[in-house]
């Protein structure tokens, strides 16, 4: 599920257009209470990019329940939209869940968030 989520990431940075603000650096800390600090500026950004909605949803799959948690509540603020994850659920469930949300951010325009389409 890693590598279907890095390659989904690297498709949408090669292709995204310059958008306003930056993706916040922290999600890549190696400490769970730093990615978790990352996601929640996220919010506090109002950072609904493709790119950035892409790099949270890389956390899904986090091994840390809190950081998997934190992911989504940070994508639902963002988007209004669950796709059916529950960081609670096994790994298969979850491994269904982070691919529809790949599939929903892939399908969009680089250049527009999830509100924008007209979800939430």
């Amino acid at each position: 599920m890693r590598i279907l989520c890095t390659t989904a990431a690297t498709m949408l940075l090669a292709t995204a257009s310059c958008a306003p603000g930056a993706t916040p650096r922290g999600l890549d800390d190696p400490l769970p209470s730093e990615r978790m600090s990352s996601l929640r500026d996220a919010v506090r950004q109002k950072d609904a990019s493709t790119e950035t909605l892409m790099r949270i949803v890389e956390h899904l799959d986090s091994d840390d329940i809190l950081v998997r948690t934190t992911a989504i509540e940070t994508l639902v603020r963002l988007t209004g939209e669950r796709h059916g994850y529950d960081p609670h659920a096994s790994a298969a469930t979850r491994d269904a869940a982070v691919r529809r949300w790949v599939r929903a951010l892939t399908t969009l325009p680089t250049s527009s968030s999830p509100r924008d389409a007209g979800h939430g």
